[in-house]
């Protein structure tokens, strides 16, 4: 992946003239609550304290784009203090590289790198990935990708929970005209952990502990219009399946994305997700690690409203709601998030 870095940037210095650059920055501060925000799940009867939060976020993006290459960065930070719950404080930092070389009339290969790292709330966590790809685009209708690389997520409040993977995966995208269009996905990851497997309880002879291994994989589809409003509607299914007892799992993903322009300037994107878990071995995977994301394994549903100050200034009013349920252990995740911000881009 390196030398293929190399070579688009050499590509793109020996086509200088014709190259053309460009870039953008985006930053927003604002201010809420969180009723949940050390993320815990609770059991019948309890509850969780509600805390103001204080948040702000940046981005910087830039690209470059020649008549045979092209390269795309992104990075992103963005921190969370709470008012009474120091111990909550988050800041999250990510990186995005992506370069590409023409080799002929519809086809393009390039290299794609991934970091992102987590730090606070006793969930510190680095995710590192980097893939080859290869696409086929023999015209404005179809688009067929293909990809493979490695993975490193790295848990540090939870190291046995930490693993390397082998990744491949396909995309397959179909417009049918400017307003329409149709997405499969399928992808493979192959991950072996620093942790040793756990023996099933029941089992009165359980063959000595060893190094585990699960192998993931998810298929999806998804359907998108553009038009006077943007709808996108998805299904993804998801399965793990685990040498160690309690951590194999399934996963029905429902999706739903909405945008439109509403009176006033105002910009409402909403954003659901359900998820339906199945844990046939009951479930000995940490709570800790459902909940690393915003969104990432439990059911929610976000809104924002989003209205232009100036032609560099906009305000928006956010709220979500997070929830999951672990049936098996008795343990619900709920949490409610809103927050009033303001964002400057340029």
């Amino acid at each position: 992946m390196r030398a293929l870095f190399t070579f688009v940037t050499l590509l793109l210095a020996t086509d200088a003239l014709a190259a053309q650059v460009a870039g953008a920055a985006r930053a927003w501060v604002g201010g809420g609550i969180d009723t949940n925000p050390a993320r815990n799940f609770t059991d019948a009867g309890s509850t969780t304290p509600t805390d103001g939060v204080l948040e702000a976020m940046a981005n910087l993006e830039g690209q470059v784009q020649g008549d045979r290459a092209q390269a795309f960065g992104l990075y992103d930070i963005g921190g969370r203090k709470f008012i009474t719950r120091p111990s909550e404080d988050t800041v999250v930092q990510s990186l995005f590289l992506d370069g590409s070389v023409y080799l002929a009339r519809g086809v393009l290969v390039g290299a794609s790198g991934r970091g992102r790292d987590r730090r606070g709330a006793e969930r510190d966590y680095t995710d590192l990935d980097g893939e080859a790809w290869l696409q086929y685009q023999p015209d404005a209708r179809v688009d067929l990708k293909l990809h493979g690389g490695a993975h490193r997520f790295v848990y540090w409040d939870r190291f046995d929970a930490s693993y390397g993977a082998g990744e491949l995966g396909l995309m397959a995208r179909y417009r049918l005209d400017k307003r329409h269009s149709f997405v499969l996905t399928g992808d493979v990851s192959l991950r072996r952990f620093n942790g040793q497997t756990v023996p099933d309880p029941a089992d009165p002879m359980p063959p000595p502990a060893h190094q585990r291994h699960d192998t993931f994989f998810v298929v999806g589809a998804a359907y998108t219009y553009r038009g006077p409003i943007n709808v996108t509607v998805s299904y993804g299914y998801a399965d793990s399946e685990s040498d160690s007892f309690g951590e194999s799992y399934r996963q029905h993903r429902i999706g739903l994305l909405f945008g439109a322009a509403l009176p006033w300037r105002v910009t409402l994107l909403l954003n659901a997700n359900l998820r339906l878990m199945q844990y046939d071995q009951g479930i000995n995977l940490s709570p800790d690690l459902l909940v690393l994301e915003d969104g990432e394994n439990q059911s929610s549903i976000s809104a924002k409203l989003v209205r232009p100050l100036s032609d560099h200034f906009d305000v928006d009013l956010r709220y979500a709601l997070y929830f999951a349920r672990l049936p098996n252990n008795d343990l619900t995740y709920l949490r409610h998030v809103a927050s009033l911000g303001v964002s400057v881009h340029f």
